[in-house]
């Protein structure tokens, strides 16, 4: 983000910068809707079931523990 000061990293430099490497030549969508809510309600739902998300996963604080 130009906006930042240059000594706040992004996630991903901050993870690049500890030595670990992305295969960016393989991504995959996990989950495609039109609705924004529905969307992000689905991302918060993906990052919770990985332990070794990337995420800080404070974002995820107000997810129902029913999903």
């Amino acid at each position: 983000n130009i906006n930042r000061p240059s000594e706040i990293v992004s996630v991903v430099s901050d993870h690049k910068l500890a030595g670990h490497e992305f295969n960016w030549d393989d991504v995959r969508i996990l989950d495609e809707d039109p609705s924004f809510l529905r969307r992000i309600i689905s991302e918060m739902i993906h990052i919770t079931r990985h332990n070794n998300s990337l995420n800080i996963q404070n974002d995820t604080d107000n997810l129902d523990k029913a999903y």
